[in-house]
Parts: structure tokens; sequence; C-alpha cells
């Protein structure tokens, strides 16, 4: 074999282990990629099932304020009646 043709052959071989190694970083890049969004996808779930809980807590408060404030309406509204009824007006 000639010296030009054994550069050829090197050279096709080195371009072909280039690629092979370029496939396995991509494999390895994905492999890293998809582990990482996993964990950032279960993160983000356990983010929603606090906010889920954090919600559900304000609407508990929300519905105790709201009873609250109806029970002070109707003693309001029963006062300014009877108020009313006794002043004559």
């Amino acid at each position: 074999m000639s010296g030009e043709r054994q550069w050829k052959n090197l050279y096709k071989d080195i371009k072909r282990d280039k690629q092979d190694l370029q496939i396995q970083l991509n494999g390895m890049e994905h492999q890293y990629r998809t582990h990482a969004n996993r964990q950032i996808i279960e993160e983000w779930e356990e983010a929603q099932e606090e906010m889920k809980v954090d919600i559900n807590q304000l609407k508990d408060q929300i519905s105790q304020i709201l009873e609250i404030l109806k029970s002070k309406g109707e003693a309001i509204t029963r006062n300014v009646e009877a108020t009313s009824s006794h002043l004559g007006i």
C-alpha cells in the first residue's frame, strides 16, 4: 500500500471514530438532559402539590372569614331593625 493510501485510510478511520464518539456523547447528553428534565418535573409537581395545599387552606380561611362577616352583618341588621322599631322609624 502506498503512503498516500495509508494516510487516506487513517483519515477515514479517524473520521469514523470521531463520528462514533460524537454519537456516544450525544447519547450521554441526552441521558443527562432526560434525568435533569425528570428532576425538574418532579420538583415542579411537588411545588404544585404544596400550592394546592396552600390554596385549600386559604379557601378554608376565606370561608371562615365570610361566615364571621355574615354573622356580624346579621347582628348589625338586627340591631338596626331593633333600633329603628324602638325609635319608630
